[in-house]
């Protein structure tokens, strides 16, 4: 029994010597014992936790936005379209913006800024004086096809009178002095009063889509059987004609004495007259060239500089002299395929309700000639015919362009009327205006643009914001596929019906 409890007490001693030297902290607890020595708290021990690596600083955000500064200035600012206050900051988002700016006196301006996120920008608010045609004797106003008119601002659509001249209208109408002249289904020619609405003369024949020209004292117009000829504007009495060989598909006015033609052919036709004995008004030709990349193309030529510069099928772009008709850019390739339009793509081409095809006139400002060609629109040197910049359109143009405070507008197969930068073909706003395809092309004057649309509405809409000003359905009934013609004086539009309203 003796040697039992003597085991038993040597165990528990050895027991008690290994807590003791190896495990202190359980001796300490089992017998209440003081609390360690700050040296001895600091020794890691086998469940004491590992310390935490430091955390790193939160990095600074990135800016995301830009800011544009616009100095203090009498204009109405826009940007993108959305009306903006001179001397405000903007944080804009990156990307590209068109600035646009009106004053009292009419003078504009237009920059495009391409923001980079946490930029600056300040706005130069750089005048410029606006080039405007002061009357509309040929399509578009004048050489340029600008679209762009001298006129009286308009807040309203106030009609003046309207009617009926029981004929379907097919051309665009061109004004001179108080008389508008058009074609229609089964007339070469109307001529309307302005003042009160009378037809005063018609000239007989098959009617054409092709605006007619006019100067001083005639009136000049393509026939159905080729012939050009020049009717008297006081009474509409034929006084001169010659044979283009062909219908006309376009005609301008190069001067008073002076006139150009394209016809079905691919013909380019020089036409020049002079004052003749007894009324009479001699007519002839003065020169002729084949043009076989014209194609279906019946956009009317612009006039600049001693060119005129068309929209051909396969080449884009082609520029000839007015003086003899030789070709100015670019070189004939032989094949049909130079030029700014490359790849060998289709110009636009428009469907205007069952009537044919409309393919969009180009419009020139200065030295430089703006187009759409394809789904492109382009700007391109009237001096070399290099291209300035080209970018793609997300839609499908209808109507010829206009230009006005450096902004480009035309219209979609959707019914929106787009405004886009000459400086880079940036678009500054889109809007809805019609439920269908814009056919007319868009008229300019003062801060509005005209806009008339196939269910038969005409709409006054803000020059760089679309914002709709006023409206007037006069002409629902037919659809509106003829460019209104706008001077000083009134506005006429006529629908596809023959019914012809004009607003104050």
């Amino acid at each position: 029994m003796n040697k039992i409890l003597a085991i038993v007490v040597i165990l528990i001693a050895a027991v008690a010597a290994y807590v003791y030297i190896f495990e202190p902290e359980t001796l300490e607890n089992l017998t209440g014992g003081n609390t360690p020595d700050p040296v001895e708290q600091t020794r890691p021990s086998r469940s004491a936790p590992t310390t935490k690596s430091p955390q790193p600083a939160n990095k600074p955000k990135r800016a995301t936005k830009a800011d544009l500064v616009l100095p203090p200035s009498d204009l109405h600012l826009f940007v993108n379209g959305e009306p903006v206050q001179p001397g405000e900051t903007r944080h804009l988002n990156a990307g590209t913006w068109v600035i646009n700016g009106l004053d009292q006196k009419g003078n504009y301006i237009d920059e495009t800024i391409t923001a980079e996120p946490g930029g600056s920008y300040t706005a130069a608010l750089k005048t410029r004086s606006a080039a405007t045609t002061a009357s509309w004797d040929s399509f578009q106003g004048n050489g340029h096809r600008t679209g762009f008119v001298r006129a009286a601002n308009r807040d309203t659509l106030k009609v003046r009178w309207q009617t009926e001249i029981e004929d379907k209208v097919k051309s665009s109408p061109v004004i001179f002095g108080d008389t508008a002249y058009f074609s229609s289904e089964n007339r070469l020619l109307n001529a309307v009063d302005l003042n009160e609405g009378e037809l005063r003369w018609t000239a007989k024949g098959l009617g054409s889509h092709v605006s007619p020209v006019a100067n001083e004292t005639h009136v000049f117009m393509g026939n159905d059987v080729g012939l050009f000829n020049g009717y008297r504007i006081k009474d509409g009495k034929k006084k001169g004609s010659t044979s283009l060989n062909s219908y006309a598909t376009s005609l301008a006015l190069i001067g008073e004495e002076a006139f150009l033609a394209t016809t079905r052919e691919n013909e380019v036709v020089s036409i020049k007259t002079k004052k003749g004995l007894f009324g009479k008004l001699p007519l002839k030709i003065n020169w002729q060239v084949s043009l076989s990349s014209l194609g279906g193309a019946n956009a009317t030529p612009l006039l600049l500089d001693g060119k005129a510069i068309f929209v051909t099928e396969t080449e884009g772009l082609v520029a000839i002299s007015l003086r003899d008709g030789s070709r100015i850019w670019p070189k004939a390739s032989g094949n049909g395929s130079s030029g700014p339009l490359a790849g060998g793509q289709q110009m636009s081409l428009a469907l205007v309700e069952g009537e044919g095809f409309l393919t969009p006139t180009p419009a020139a400002d200065r030295k430089t000639v703006y187009a759409v060609l394809g789904k492109e629109l382009v700007a391109v040197s009237a001096d070399s015919g290099e291209v300035a910049w080209r970018t793609s359109l997300g839609y499908t143009p209808s109507t010829s362009l206009s230009l006005a405070y450096g902004l480009l507008y035309l219209g979609d197969e959707r019914g929106r009327l787009h405004a886009h930068s000459t400086a880079t073909g940036a678009e500054s706003f889109a809007v809805g205006v019609s439920e269908r395809s814009l056919i007319a092309s868009p008229v300019v004057f003062r801060d509005k643009v005209l806009v008339a649309t196939q269910e038969g509405l005409v709409k006054l809409v803000h020059c760089f914001s679309g914002k709709l000003v006023a409206e007037n359905d006069a002409l629902q009934g037919a659809p509106i596929l003829a460019t209104p013609a706008v001077d000083d004086q009134a506005i006429l539009v006529v629908n596809k019906k023959g019914r012809l309203v004009c607003f104050e």
